[in-house]
């Protein structure tokens, strides 16, 4: 990682802790112009956007790390588990709980 990237991602990573999620964002976004390959920033994004009812941009950034580490079965298995606990499975409850199916 070069020096310019490990700052923007521990910088995103504090504001992430200290809950200024919007700040996180940004500078996730900033890592991954530098670095567009950069699985990690996607994957927190990912997870940050899905928080944040944002599932079609958190699938996009999850698809790009499978894409960019297709033999790391951990992320691909975390990123689907997310996408499918966050959004697909209340999709689902919703239809049964209204009876459409």
């Amino acid at each position: 990682m070069t020096s310019g990237i490990w700052w923007l991602v521990n910088l995103a990573n504090v504001y992430l802790q200290i809950g200024q999620v919007d700040r996180a964002i940004l500078h996730y976004e900033a890592t991954l112009k530098v670095n567009p390959a950069y699985a990690s920033a996607h994957f927190n994004l990912g997870t940050i956007l899905l928080q944040k009812k944002n599932a079609a941009a958190a699938a996009e950034h999850f698809q790009k790390v499978v894409e960019l580490e297709p033999n790391n079965i951990d992320i691909e298995a975390t990123s689907c588990r997310k996408l499918s606990r966050e959004y697909i499975a209340p999709k689902s409850k919703s239809r049964i709980v209204g009876g459409e199916i």
